[in-house]
């Protein structure tokens, strides 16, 4: 388990991190509330419930392999993407 306040601490750096695993940011996810679906291969998707019961927010991933380091691109769109519905 990712230490939240901390990994969000690595997140919010001015200059990307290259250093971040993908179970870290899978972690990371979770704690926020978001569920896990897998898709075909290396597909993954987060939901998050709205309150009104549906599937309210999604973030679509590629599982990086065969390194388990998520791209400086994924984390920025991640980030982007929390920030733009507060969650971040």
């Amino acid at each position: 388990m990712v230490n939240k306040d901390k990994f969000r601490e690595r997140l919010l750096r001015k200059q990307v991190p290259k250093d971040i695993k993908w179970s870290e940011l899978r972690s990371f996810l979770l704690s926020l509330g978001f569920e896990e679906e897998q898709g075909s291969g290396s597909r993954v998707r987060f939901y998050k419930a709205s309150n009104t019961g549906g599937r309210g927010l999604m973030i679509r991933l590629h599982r990086p392999h065969p390194e388990k380091v998520c791209g400086p691109l994924m984390i920025r769109d991640v980030v982007q993407t929390l920030q733009a519905w507060g969650l971040l």
